[in-house]
């Protein structure tokens, strides 16, 4: 009972406050506006590459912290790329196969 009391709660709280947004930022894309920070801000959005690409969400960390290193934790988001990409790399490798990846399509 009480996970639902919550889960209406918030539900309610996230209907305010997109009814709140839709009337402020009525003819606006989430591209046109940015909600914290710069680092995002560019000519390419790191969600429409994700979109465009069809990323998955290893793929899309990788790639979020390649994109913004320079510009906001330095060294510290190419180590977390690198750490997401150690995960993918775990995850993708088949046991029964070795080195060989589950999904791998030979495009040569």
């Amino acid at each position: 009972m009480a996970l639902y009391v919550w889960g209406k709660a918030v539900e309610e709280a996230a209907e305010k406050y997109f009814k709140q947004e839709n009337r402020v930022f009525k003819n606006m894309s989430a591209n046109d506006r940015q909600v914290g920070g710069n680092h995002y801000k560019g000519k390419i959005q790191h969600w429409d590459i994700v979109a465009q690409h069809d990323l998955d969400y290893f793929q899309a960390q990788i790639v979020k912290y390649v994109m913004r290193w320079k510009k906001k934790n330095g060294m510290q988001d190419l180590r977390k790329a690198a750490h997401f990409l150690e995960k993918y790399i775990e995850l993708e490798i088949d046991p029964r196969e070795g080195d060989a990846t589950r999904d791998y399509v030979d495009q040569g």
